[in-house]
């Protein structure tokens, strides 16, 4: 495991490793815990600022962390991971290959040669009664937006050559 703080994540994430094959070559690869979406794990609660834990399910709350100014928060990608929210939203095609986040470390320098992380920005939206246009919206996260950054090795320069 490996834990690193996210700052734009505002907390410590953890990192579990698997095995991975890039470009035919072993490499550690060390993707975001499942369990760090888990509103029941209680290092995520404080990410919660509702009354019942399910309603913050597979998204954190980050309203204090920005002063309170609106109910917003981050999944990942499509609401990846997030399927309660998923539901809300139309159009979304939530898929561990496009919207997970990981690292990719070679085993024995332990140099990072491939890392994606990917975050979404979301928004708590609903009807606003004083504006009959919008009197009717449902209540839902809506997206805003998908930021990714994405940093990888070239082939020819990580497989090394005699």
């Amino acid at each position: 495991m490996l834990s690193i703080f996210l700052q734009s994540f505002f907390d410590f994430s953890n990192f579990f490793t698997s095995d991975h094959l890039l470009y035919g070559a072993q490499v550690v690869r060390y993707k975001l815990d499942d369990q760090w979406w888990n509103m029941s794990e209680k290092s995520s609660r404080c990410f919660c600022q509702k009354a019942n834990l399910a309603d913050c399910q597979g998204w954190h709350d980050i309203s204090p962390c920005v002063g309170g100014i609106a109910p917003m928060g981050f999944t990942l990608p499509h609401f990846y991971r997030s399927p309660n929210l998923a539901e809300q939203v139309e159009g979304l095609s939530p898929d561990p290959e496009l919207h997970s986040t990981y690292l990719d470390m070679e085993p024995v320098l332990g140099a990072p040669v491939n890392a994606k992380i990917g975050i979404q920005g979301v928004v708590a939206f609903g009807p606003v009664e004083q504006v009959p246009l919008m009197a009717k919206l449902p209540r839902c996260m809506f997206p805003l937006m998908w930021l990714q950054v994405v940093s990888r090795t070239s082939f020819s320069s990580f497989l090394l050559s005699d």
